[in-house]
């Protein structure tokens, strides 16, 4: 569990922990980032046959004086928390705001820190929408991005492989390809299987923008317009993406929602699509081939979420151990019927239809009017085993706000179960993606 934040204490730390349900056959690294100065990486297994946790760990700690609550936080950040070739890497805004580069050893306790020396020029580090981000390209490349919402591009790499224990030093503020870079938000970096980075952003405003996609390509050392756009809204609506999967054989798999405008209440709908050519082109579930862009109402979302569903934006997925996506999020399922209590959902395709189902019982929630008057209960992380077995992190308030892990074995997901670990409040979880997929940690 990562928690970044700043304690007025001297012993400000971004600290690691690792632990674990007796018994357990499988373990989830997870990252939580919040507004106590501590990261923590928790190592949990969830498929124990009792919930007692094993509270004695080992900690990693990342000593700073200074570590910003906002930014740092997000569970879609992609990435916060990343290995590659025997290391770890955590990004995070530090001291006076500077964008900072954290590494370890897979193998060892202690981390290697660098600044960057880049700030973040829009606001003060609180803020969620301007996180770091990074992906790392065949060559052991880091490629930054930071500080982007309705903005442009500000983007960096290092000078060299960052796969040692050499000094991570990074080049000036770099061009990409000038197409649609003057008011970028939500940076997704991505890595394919034959060295290339994909990077997902959108270019527009809420309700009024695009949502493209770039590819690196690592032979060239060229940054190119792979989907210009993706999805087509300015003018119209905009799309959040989930986080994107990329699977082995390198298809992209691809979660949005529509929104219609500011208002967060627009918010309907979860489509679903992939790519097997790097995001040149896409099909839908049923291989049906859908042309670029993509738009509102261009074919049939996979989950049907009526406008006023008080859906949250951003959510997770991960795919099951048959390659089949199962996304994570939150939203009302039965706002329809005057019942506003949000849920934390899963909905998956089973091999056969996309299903829904709540994951969570909330019974004391109101309807959330908008933007500026709504009860955040943060996103969800999803992750699934190679048993069939999901688990779901979230920050459940009414479990204390600490951290959650929901499971379910059964193919119907009507069995979860919960296990509360004793972090303390956050905001959202983050975990290493890798570390699960080739760990299982």
């Amino acid at each position: 569990m990562v928690k970044i934040g700043n304690e007025a204490a001297e012993n400000n730390w971004i600290q690691v922990l690792v632990r674990s349900v007796r018994g357990s056959a499988t373990r989830l690294g997870i990252a939580a980032l919040a507004a106590a100065s501590l990261v923590v990486f928790l190592s949990i297994g969830t498929t124990a046959a009792d919930a007692d946790v094993n509270t004695t760990g080992v900690s990693y700690p990342i000593e700073t004086t200074h570590a910003y609550p906002g930014a740092n936080l997000i569970s879609f950040k992609r990435n916060g928390l990343y290995s590659v070739g025997g290391y770890q890497f955590a990004t995070y805004y530090g001291d006076d705001q500077v964008v900072t580069i954290a590494r370890r050893r897979l193998d060892q306790s202690s981390w290697q820190t660098f600044s960057t020396g880049r700030k973040d020029p829009l606001k003060d580090g609180t803020d969620w929408h301007n996180q770091i981000t990074f992906g790392i390209d065949g060559d052991g490349v880091m490629h930054v991005t930071w500080a982007l919402h309705n903005s442009g591009l500000l983007y960096m790499q290092s000078q060299g492989s960052v796969l040692s224990d050499a000094p991570i030093e990074f080049t000036e503020n770099l061009p990409m390809t000038g197409t649609a870079e003057g008011s970028m938000a939500y940076p997704q970096y991505y890595d394919l299987p034959d060295g290339d980075l994909l990077l997902l952003y959108r270019d527009g405003r809420v309700g009024d923008g695009n949502t493209h996609l770039k590819r690196w390509d690592n032979a060239t050392n060229s940054w190119s317009d792979t989907a210009n756009p993706l999805y087509q809204g300015k003018g119209e609506t905009s799309a959040y993406f989930n986080r994107l999967v990329v699977d082995g054989a390198g298809t992209v798999h691809a979660a949005w929602i529509i929104r219609d405008e500011f208002n967060y209440q627009t918010n309907h709908d979860i489509y679903y699509a992939r790519s097997r050519d790097g995001g040149a082109s896409w099909e839908t579930m049923d291989g049906q081939g859908v042309s670029l862009p993509f738009r509102e109402n261009q074919f049939e979302p996979a989950i049907r979420i009526p406008r006023q569903s008080s859906l949250h934006v951003q959510g997770d997925m991960t795919l099951d151990q048959n390659g089949n996506p199962i996304i994570s999020t939150w939203w009302a399922p039965e706002a329809g019927e005057g019942n506003h209590n949000r849920q934390y959902m899963l909905a998956w395709f089973d091999g056969a239809s996309w299903r829904q189902q709540a994951i969570t019982d909330r019974t004391a929630d109101r309807k959330q009017k908008g933007m500026n008057d709504r009860d955040d209960i943060g996103r969800p992380i999803v992750v699934a085993d190679s048993n069939g077995t999901v688990h779901v992190a979230m920050r459940y308030p009414e479990r204390g706000n600490q951290l959650t892990i929901a499971t379910s074995k059964s193919p119907n997901r009507d069995d979860w179960t919960f296990v509360d670990l004793p972090t303390g409040t956050f905001l959202e979880p983050v975990y290493d993606p890798n570390r699960w997929k080739n760990d299982g940690v």
